[in-house]
Order: C-alpha cells, then structure tokens, then sequence
C-alpha cells in the first residue's frame, strides 16, 4: 500500500481524548464541533484517555480512511 500525501495537506491533533469505540462518523462528528470540515482532505489524528491508542481520520475522495494503532506498552506522548 502506498500513500501520497498531497504538499498542502495539514494534520490536526485534537488535545482531549476520545472513546475509540466510536466509528467513523463519531470521529467526524467530533472534528465538525471543533468548526473543521472532515471532508476536506486534512489528517484529523485522536488519542485514547490512556494514550496508547491512536486514530488517524482523512477522506480521500473516494470515500473515509481510518488508521488505527494500539500500543503493547507505553504510551504516545503528546506535544505541549
């Protein structure tokens, strides 16, 4: 699998956690409250309470990319 990331595409980092049982349309809804528009092309990345599990939210056109990844120890450390 290749991904081409397009040179303006920007990446969000929401700062509170999130439940990672939501689906994708939980993840969008989440990006819209924050006054941002899902549909547009950008990386939209979540962080589990815990920090050990992660989200990645795009839409590529042709339809939702979700990318998902769980820690077997440690956690994701989150920028200041």
């Amino acid at each position: 699998m290749v991904l081409t990331v397009a040179p303006n595409t920007r990446v969000f980092v929401a700062r509170d956690p999130v439940d990672m049982r939501g689906s994708i349309d939980a993840l969008a809804g989440r990006v819209r409250a924050l006054g941002l528009d899902p549909l547009d092309g950008h990386f939209y990345v979540f962080f589990s309470r815990r920090r050990h599990m992660v989200a990645v939210l795009a839409f590529d056109r042709t339809g939702w990319c979700l990318f998902r990844k769980r820690l077997s120890r440690g956690t994701f450390e989150l920028p200041a």
